[in-house]
């Protein structure tokens, strides 16, 4: 079997318990011990299955500081490749959205505000490095809106006990959000599956996504759009926002050989786990 084929294996199969992760860095863990002794090269670790590895921590519930982790296999793969010791091992945009996944989906409380910082620092990195790590995609868009929303808590509630501590997290939460929505909208790349993470991050407050998305359309300042009904789609946009979205599914689809129904499966609203 394709040794990333084993990792994915112990990332997938009972997923949330602690050690299939653990498992999945440890034959990574050999390979390079078997590789940097040399004479070993079929064992050389590549792209895939770092990018494995990092995604068995993502997948996992119960593993203490998994976006650390995630992390610290993100910088190992730069340095390598940059220092030529192993340029296998180049991360590349999947990387990047397995990092921001991972994030993403980090539950413990005390971790999330180190999270929400190491999802900034691998988005602003990726970004500004498109040669290194390749142009950001619909995907990291998604990722990163969502990394926001999970990991920056805010309550609809009115009688919470603590306003003023929500109020400030509303207002941390729009400022991350909004930035990352006009990244994506100037880069063209707001699919379906964006767009669902925007309208799913600024649920607490609808005037704001109104406000938002109208300062390019006044469309949603017309009678027709409630502000308690949001009901925005794709096609809805302007197109300089959506223009190279469809280039990101004609990769993927290129790639993997999907037909034609990719785009509703893939990119629903209901899709949780997305990275590449």
């Amino acid at each position: 079997m394709y040794i990333p084929q084993v990792i994915n294996a112990y990332s997938r199969s009972g997923r949330g318990q602690s050690s299939n992760p653990e498992k999945a860095e440890r034959i990574l863990h050999r390979m390079e011990t078997q590789f940097d002794s040399g004479g070993h090269n079929d064992l050389q670790p590549d792209t895939v299955c770092y990018n494995a590895v990092i995604n068995s921590y993502g997948w996992s519930k119960n593993v203490p500081n998994k976006a650390e982790k995630a992390k610290e296999i993100f910088l190992k793969m730069k340095a390598l490749y940059q220092s030529k010791k192993n340029t296998a091992a180049k991360p590349d945009i999947v990387t990047c959205n397995s990092v921001l996944n991972c994030c993403a989906y980090t539950s413990a409380k005390e971790e999330q505000s180190q999270a929400l910082d190491i999802a900034v620092s691998v988005y602003e990195m990726c970004m500004d490095d498109p040669i290194l790590f390749g142009k950001l995609n619909h995907i990291t868009y998604g990722n990163m809106i969502l990394s926001c929303t999970n990991l920056v808590p805010v309550s609809s509630e009115q009688n919470i006990n603590d306003t003023q501590v929500n109020d400030l997290a509303k207002m941390k939460r729009r400022k991350l959000v909004e930035t990352v929505w006009w990244h994506c909208c100037q880069d063209g790349k707001v699919s379906t599956f964006v767009l669902s993470k925007f309208l799913q991050a600024l649920s607490f407050d609808h005037e704001i996504i109104f406000e938002i998305i109208g300062k390019s359309n006044d469309r949603f300042f017309n009678e027709e759009y409630d502000p308690n009904q949001v009901d925005i789609h794709v096609h809805d946009l302007p197109i300089e926002w959506t223009r190279s979205a469809g280039e990101d599914l004609a990769i993927l689809k290129n790639s993997r050989g999907l037909n034609s129904n990719y785009r509703s499966k893939r990119i629903g609203p209901q899709g949780k786990r997305n990275n590449k």
